[in-house]
This record gives C-alpha cells, sequence and structure tokens, in this order.
C-alpha cells in the first residue's frame, strides 16, 4: 500500500517555501525552530504547522534552496533534482549568460554549445541535447524568452520590459537605464505589481546623477559590492610588486572574496568564498555552510557571471524577506552582468571605469583594510610557525583562511567604511558612536612593519603591498576564457588545523604558572611610571592580576597551608 504524505510534512511545501524558512532564519538567528514552525503556518496559510523535525531537515539543506530565489526552479515545485553533471551544468549556463546582453541565444545555440563542451570534458555520450532537455535547462536557469502575454501574466506592462526609462521630467536625465531582463524573463509567473518593479540598472552616470538618486535612500540602504583576490598563504616576498611576481605566484593557492556593505556600516555582508577545490565527500557543501561560510567553486578561482548572478538572486531575497527597497553600487566588470536576473526589491547603479576607480567605496580603503586584519592574522602565525621550528611557516589550510576571512570581514572597522563613502557626497549629521574605535585600523601598518621585521623582512617588502598587490586583482573570468576544469576534491584544505599539544612533561605546575605569571607582570610594571604608562598596558597589566587571583584561588583550594 502506497504511503500518504503527511499533511504538514516536507512534502507540501514548495522549493520557494523552503527557501523563504531559510531566509527568515538567516535574518532572525535567534528565532527558534518551533517558533519557525508556527511562522510557516501563519506565513504560507498552511493546514497544519510543520513539524519540528520537518523544519530541522529543511535548514539542514539551506544550501540548496538558495538558487531558487523568485522562483528561479519554478513557484510550485517541491523537490530539488540535482542534475548528473553539475559543473557542465554551470559552465554552459554561465556561456549563456555572458552573452544574453550581447544579443538574442537561440535553442540551437545552447544545443550547439554544449555538443562542443561534452567534447571538451571528455562527457561525450553522457548527454543528449534533445528539446526536452532544453527546457529543462532553460527552466533550470530562468532562461525564458519574454513575449507580451509572459509580460501580462507577471502584472508588467509590455513597454517597461522593452524600452528605455525616459529621464525626470525637469531634473537630469538618467542615461544607460537598461532592461535588466536582457530579453529573458523568470519562469514562476508570479504576478508583481508595476509600481513596485524598480528599474534594474543604471550605467554611465555623472557623479552628480549618481548623488542625485542618492538622495531618495537612507544610508542603511545603500549597499556597494566588489570583489578582491587573496593568495591567502603566499609569502611576504612573494607580493612584492614586480616583473617576477606574476611568475611567483602563478601557482599559488588563491580564493576570490566577494564582499558587500551599506553606508552606515551597519550590515556588512557575509563574505562570499570563491575557491578551485571542493570539499570531499566526508565533508560536504551543507557542513560548511552551516559553518556560516559562503562557498562556491570555479575554476582558479575566478568570479563568473553564474557565480555573481547566484550572489544577486541571495541578495535581492534577503531585501524581499525584509520588505527593503535599497540600491546596490558596483563596478562595471565582466562578471557583473545582470541578465535574466529579476530584481524586485535592488536597483543597481553601475560606475563608468573611470569614476569607478575614483568614488568605489570598496577601493577607497574598505579592501585594504579588510586585507591588513587578514595579514596580521597570516603573519603572526608565521611567526608562531617559526619559533616553533617549521620548515614551511606560511602554511595555512584553505579552511582556516577562510575562518580569518570572517573575522577579519566583521573586525574591519565602521569608520573606516563609513569614511570610504565619503567621495559619493554620503555623510553623517551624527557623530561616531563610542565603540567606533579606529585605534586598532590606524596601527595595522605598524603592526604588519613590525611583524615583517621579526620576520627579517622589513627592508624587503613595503607594507602597501600586502594590502593591495597588484597581482591579486585578476579575479574575473574573461569573455573567451576557458574553464572546463571540474574542481577537484581536496580533504587536506578542508581540515581546521589542531591546536599544538602540550607535552605531558612541559606541563607547568601550579608554582611554576604563579611564578611566570609574577614575573609577567612585574617585567610589565618596570617598562615605564604610572602616570607616563600607555593606558593599553595598564589594563594588560590589570587582566594578568585578575588571572592570576583567579589561579590562586584555585591552588588555595587545593592546598593546605601551615603557619
Amino acid at each position: 500500500m502506497k504511503r500518504r504524505r503527511r499533511a504538514d510534512g516536507n512534502g507540501n511545501l514548495t522549493v520557494e517555501q523552503k527557501r523563504r524558512i531559510c531566509e527568515k532564519h538567516r535574518s532572525t538567528p535567534k528565532i527558534t525552530q518551533k517558533d519557525l514552525c508556527r511562522w510557516a503556518k501563519l506565513e504560507f496559510n498552511l493546514n497544519r504547522a510543520p513539524t519540528q523535525p520537518t523544519m530541522s531537515n529543511i535548514l539542514k539543506h539551506e544550501h540548496l534552496f538558495k538558487d531558487n530565489v523568485l522562483g528561479v526552479l519554478g513557484s510550485q515545485r517541491k523537490t530539488i533534482r540535482p542534475t548528473r553533471h553539475a559543473h557542465f551544468d554551470q559552465v554552459l549556463a554561465n556561456w549563456v549568460m555572458e552573452r544574453q546582453n550581447k544579443g538574442n541565444i537561440t535553442g540551437d545555440m545552447i544545443k550547439t554549445k554544449g555538443r562542443e563542451l561534452v567534447k571538451q570534458m571528455g562527457l561525450e555520450g553522457k548527454l543528449g541535447f534533445s528539446n526536452g532537455w532544453l527546457a529543462s535547462f532553460k527552466a533550470r536557469h530562468g532562461l525564458m524568452k519574454r513575449t507580451n502575454n509572459q509580460n501580462e501574466k507577471m502584472g508588467i506592462p509590455g513597454s517597461l520590459g522593452t524600452t528605455t526609462l525616459a529621464p525626470k521630467e525637469g531634473g537630469a536625465g538618467y542615461p544607460g537605464m537598461l532592461d535588466g531582463s536582457g530579453g529573458m524573463v523568470l519562469s514562476n509567473g508570479l504576478p508583481v505589481d508595476p509600481n513596485y518593479l524598480l528599474p534594474p540598472v543604471s550605467m554611465d552616470l555623472t557623479l552628480d546623477q549618481i548623488q542625485e538618486m542618492l538622495k531618495d535612500y537612507v544610508p542603511s540602504d545603500v549597499y556597494t559590492v566588489d570583489e578582491t583576490g587573496l593568495f591567502f598563504r603566499a609569502s611576504p616576498n612573494k607580493l612584492v610588486q614586480g616583473d617576477d611576481a606574476q611568475t611567483m605566484l602563478a601557482d599559488e593557492a588563491r580564493l576570490t572574496v566577494l564582499l558587500a556593505a551599506n553606508a552606515d556600516a551597519s550590515d556588512l555582508m557575509e563574505p562570499y568564498i570563491i575557491g578551485s577545490v571542493v570539499p570531499p565527500k566526508n565533508i560536504k557543501m551543507a557542513s560548511i555552510s552551516q559553518l556560516g561560510y559562503h562557498y562556491v567553486c570555479s575554476s582558479k578561482a575566478r568570479m563568473t557571471v553564474f557565480i555573481f548572478q547566484q550572489w544577486l538572486r541571495d541578495f535581492n531575497a534577503r531585501m524581499a524577506s525584509a520588505h527593503r527597497n535599497v540600491i546596490l553600487l558596483m563596478d562595471n566588470a565582466p562578471s557583473h552582468v545582470l541578465g535574466c536576473v529579476g530584481l524586485s526589491n535592488v536597483r543597481v547603479i553601475m560606475f563608468a571605469p573611470h569614476l569607478g576607480m575614483k568614488v568605489q567605496p570598496m577601493r577607497g580603503g574598505i579592501l585594504s583594510a579588510f586585507k591588513g586584519k587578514y595579514r596580521l592574522k597570516h603573519l603572526t602565525l608565521a611567526i608562531d610557525h617559526l619559533e616553533d621550528g617549521l620548515s614551511d611557516i606560511y602554511h595555512v589550510t584553505q579552511m582556516q583562511a577562510m575562518s580569518w576571512i570572517t573575522d577579519a570581514w566583521q573586525q574591519t572597522s565602521k569608520e573606516v567604511i563609513v569614511n570610504a563613502w565619503k567621495p559619493l557626497g554620503i555623510t553623517y549629521p551624527f557623530p561616531f558612536d563610542s565603540s567606533m574605535d579606529n585605534a586598532d585600523d590606524k596601527n595595522v601598518e605598524e603592526e604588519l612593519w613590525g611583524l615583517l621585521y621579526c620576520l627579517q623582512l622589513s627592508g624587503v617588502v613595503n607594507t602597501k603591498v600586502l594590502v593591495n598587490s597588484r597581482w591579486e586583482n585578476d579575479i574575473h573570468k574573461r569573455l573567451n576564457e576557458d574553464m572546463i576544469e571540474d574542481p577537484q576534491e581536496n580533504e587536506e584544505e578542508f581540515r581546521m588545523p589542531d591546536p599544538t599539544p602540550i607535552e605531558t612533561h612541559n606541563t607547568l605546575t601550579a608554582k611554576e604558572q604563579l611564578k611566570s605569571f609574577r614575573d609577567v607582570i612585574r617585567y610589565l610594571e618596570r617598562t615605564g611610571t604610572a602616570d607616563a604608562r600607555d593606558p593599553q598596558l595598564l589594563n594588560v597589566i590589570d587582566f594578568l592580576k585578575k588571572k592570576q587571583l583567579s589561579l590562586r584561588f584555585d591552588n588555595a583550594s587545593n592546598s593546605t597551608l601551615t603557619i
């Protein structure tokens, strides 16, 4: 007898509903799974609330539902069937997305390119390019030809999908307003209020025109996004600018990191990390996602149109879930193609190349501050390895680097981020909060120099190279660049280093620990008079004395004093 699905179970929730549940969980981290079940019942008008095990299973597989932003996989679809050849599927989809703004892409062109890729990737005989395959491929990636009927079904006037927008009456014109769909439209068929559909992208605007547009948004709703490369375990002397640097770095492991933040620094979005290796089967992508990392794979760790559109859909979904309309500023980079991405809550401004170099906030100190924080962590570990007598002192696993990337981004000074928006005319009438202490950021260069000195590199490497190496900026896939290599598994890269074990014979006794505290405290107290001493040093001494007292209490409770 065929078992029926439970009315309140996983089977009755669509993929889009599961994605929205995951989005709700991400935007409200403290919400319990039981509360999430109750929220889903009310939000989706269900007869019964999903069970807690169902909710746990949905959150466990959150990474599977991210790509269904705005119903790309179909608004009523209830399951996700993984493609048999995922890398081939991504490469072909990226090829289509790169060219969809260059002109019409026909089904025959997609099939022809697919057959060409099959030969290059050694998949002959494993894929058939029938009309059914083509329909599934288009639906999977939201590639549906726009027609007037579909415009009307979505609630979009036909003129909106095909014409440019007129300049504001009595105001500055906005040249370069483009239809972000590039003649393509999502296949979900959901009705959209035409007044709610934001004009997707503006290009080639002057600084005055951009500043005029930004006046309609509060600083918390103004975002910027950019990418940077990171040779995450390269030695500093390999990063020096010169003709030999590119050759020296050719075989260095690298990551590409996408960072996004808003103008008042209240939302530093999680870094989107691109690498060239995939985790082994025993470390699934779901596990990496649960650790808080947004990680995707790409040949040569390049940013591609496919990956960028994934991020953009997710960004739009987050804003939609929060009922926010925001504006997003970005460079006109090769991978920044909007194509068929439907943006309901995000307006995009693409800087003209000459303007982006001057006013893009990420280039105004944010990326340099982030890299400075990362290099501090890496060089500190290198000195630890040197003192421990290790040969490869700069070695670090990719998983450790991803952890540092996340920490370095969250530790980037809010003041640095806010100041980077000044060239765009965004300033604040209120003073910085007392917690926004930028003293650490001002000392990053000095700290980096000190670490280089300890590594005997202070006269060889300029600290500015560590935070802005030009060899790290080649991160975008070029239009005709072949990237058919399938990313390979690498278990070693996804291991967190074990803490250095303390050998039994080196363990300090309680008496030796107390003597160590006394020696350090006495040494620090002799470094200067009380009124001339650095306040930070006083805090350190106070902290050590509290630890010392705690250790003395523990020691007293475990021993008997004879008078």
